[in-house]
């Protein structure tokens, strides 16, 4: 089973997906498109002062688009009752703009696309007023409705079984949890277990940072579940098409332990540890412009940045004095420059 890149950017949807997967090794590259915005509503409004800013979410049952209308079932009132409410500093925390900024009818239009496409949230709306008391200045009225963040998966089969648990938005912290459990008759130590935690935009610097522990992932060269994993990263995504830097900063170890077979076959063929660290940065050339747009996005220009490192410190007895790609220590530099609008 050969190795292949695992850049995570690589995995996303949008604008960040697309732009990981122009810096991905042996992944086809693509055109940066973002969403585009609904601007109509707020150029009425641009460079106007921000004179307030109010939250409001909208419980389960009820309408983003009219909060008058809620439906309440005993599911809903379940799940209610169940869930945390995304608390209103974590909202504040995702905006890209504050009290006293001059308004950008495409940045606010960009920030409410942005809004919609965390996972813990389900719908948002940014609303603008005219302030009463002055006609150089808006109130802005954050409207927001949450998932429920909890879920999970498994399977189960007569020797083996799987469970992940998943809260997406733990206590209303715009934090993930996930907890893996696993139970197999047929592996030598019966019960495995995984964890990863997330803590995301940092203090508002939109900077995610992600640490995990495994003992069941699958190992690249057997696909049975005996390989350790240790990671962190830190992840700066480029959160709006206005922002000058994105980039990120992973870490991991990774090695196996013999679950399964015999010994001697697991040294000979399948035994290995490596440590490997992958670091990337884009800088969004044209960022700088978002001020001076209509309606009609300019074209932009960016360009990235990769580095991988993988170093192996064990391989197979098999592949120690013989030479196979997949045990080969790597460096390795990509760069990227991309076109979007």
């Amino acid at each position: 089973m050969a190795q292949v890149d695992t850049f995570f950017l690589a995995k996303k949807k949008g604008l960040l997906g697309k732009l990981g997967r122009s810096i991905s090794m042996g992944l086809p590259t693509d055109t940066i498109g973002a969403t585009v915005n609904n601007v109509d509503p707020f150029l009425v409004y641009k460079e106007k002062k921000i004179n307030s800013i109010k939250i409001t979410n909208i419980t389960f049952g009820g309408s983003i688009n009219d909060t008058s209308k809620i439906k309440k079932s005993f599911f809903l009132r379940v799940a209610d009752n169940l869930h945390v409410v995304t608390k209103e500093r974590i909202i504040r925390n995702n905006l890209f703009f504050k009290k006293g900024d001059s308004f950008s009818p495409n940045l606010v239009a960009d920030n409410e696309r942005f809004l919609r496409d965390q996972s813990y949230i389900q719908d948002a709306r940014i609303i603008v007023k005219p302030t009463d008391s002055d006609t150089s200045a808006i109130d802005i009225t954050v409207v927001y409705k949450d998932v429920f963040s909890i879920s999970g998966t498994g399977s189960f089969s007569p020797t083996n079984a799987f469970l992940e648990v998943k809260d997406d938005n733990a206590m209303g912290q715009g934090q993930r949890i996930i907890s893996q459990q696993y139970y197999d008759l047929d592996r030598g130590e019966h019960y495995g277990f995984g964890a990863e935690y997330t803590k995301r935009n940092i203090k508002g610097s939109f900077v995610d940072f992600t640490a995990g522990y495994s003992n069941i992932a699958p190992a690249f060269n057997s696909g049975r579940r005996e390989e350790t994993a240790v990671y962190s990263r830190l992840d700066l995504p480029l959160v709006s098409p206005y922002y000058l830097w994105t980039g990120a900063l992973e870490a991991s170890v990774h090695f196996t332990t013999n679950r399964y077979i015999t010994d001697s076959l697991f040294s000979s063929d399948f035994n290995y540890r490596y440590t490997l660290y992958d670091a990337w940065a884009g800088y969004n050339i044209t960022y700088r412009t978002s001020d001076n747009e209509a309606i009609i996005r300019k074209v932009k220009q960016f360009i990235a940045l990769r580095t991988v490192q993988r170093n192996f410190t064990n391989q197979p007895n098999l592949y120690k004095n013989r030479y196979n790609a997949q045990y080969a220590d790597l460096t390795s530099v990509l760069a990227a420059y991309t076109i979007f609008k």
